[in-house]
């Protein structure tokens, strides 16, 4: 199994990287305005803001699977990064025929619920990128 990790020095994307080399799958991840890990995965500078680039890495690449798990919390980044990216990211998927897997995030939910959040409670985000 190829997979490919965008935002693979995060929280969420470095935890997919090591789990999935635990299980022995070959391993790239994307990586931006921080180091690689030391985890022997490819790491491949990328910036999801450059269609271009994001398509060359994964046709060179040709994961199975792609995991976005890439996100800006606020500035100028936020709309390119957060919201268009994902678009560009499953059609490119979808023309590999590579599945696409994009994580959503909790703030859209202002925390208050006391208990577990479910899909069909009422967002109320407290920030621009839960908005």
């Amino acid at each position: 199994m190829r997979l490919f990790v965008t935002g693979g020095t995060g929280y969420v994307g470095r935890e997919l990287v090591r789990q999935a080399l635990a299980l022995g799958w070959e391993v790239a991840a994307g990586h931006f305005r921080q180091p690689p890990l030391p985890y022997p995965a490819a790491w491949v500078p990328l910036d999801l803001r450059d269609r271009g680039a994001a398509r060359e890495a994964l046709e060179a690449l040709r994961p199975h699977a792609l995991i976005n798990t890439a996100y800006a919390q606020s500035g100028p980044d936020l709309t390119p990064l957060t919201a268009e990216a994902p678009g560009h990211l499953a059609r490119l998927a979808r023309g590999l025929g590579a599945r696409f897997i994009q994580l959503s995030t909790d703030v859209v939910f202002d925390g208050e619920a006391g208990r577990p959040y479910r899909e069909d409670d009422v967002p109320n985000p407290l920030s621009e990128y839960g908005r």
